[in-house]
């Protein structure tokens, strides 16, 4: 059976009505459009938390950001969360013999 290729994308500070596949007539974003057309969409989406990181790890953990223990943009998951049972469903693939891969982007050098 050939594996699914999944790609969940998270950009941050973009608003839906800003996109054309939304219905945005004053931007342009045809590659988004293009991607949209092809993939699953989600029209109606609560975020656990109003903060962008503590945002992403509750997506990526299934925990609330108190449960998680990112409360800031400043702080992410712990590197022994495996070890302390938290778990992230980019590690899903990796227990089934898929490749699993997460990637973001550095913050910025102080």
């Amino acid at each position: 059976m050939k594996q699914p290729n999944i790609l969940f994308r998270m950009p941050d500070q973009l608003r839906a009505d800003f996109l054309g596949c939304y219905g945005a007539d004053f931007a342009r974003t045809p590659h988004l459009d293009a991607f949209a057309a092809e993939s699953t969409v989600f029209d109606r989406c609560i975020a656990p938390t109003p903060i962008c990181v503590p945002s992403r790890a509750s997506l990526l953990t299934g925990q609330s950001s108190v449960e998680s223990g990112v409360m800031a943009n400043d702080v992410w998951l712990r590197p022994d969360r495996r070890a302390c049972g938290i778990g992230s469903w980019p590690d899903l693939p990796g227990q089934a013999d898929h490749r699993g891969n997460a990637a973001r982007e550095s913050p910025p050098s102080a």
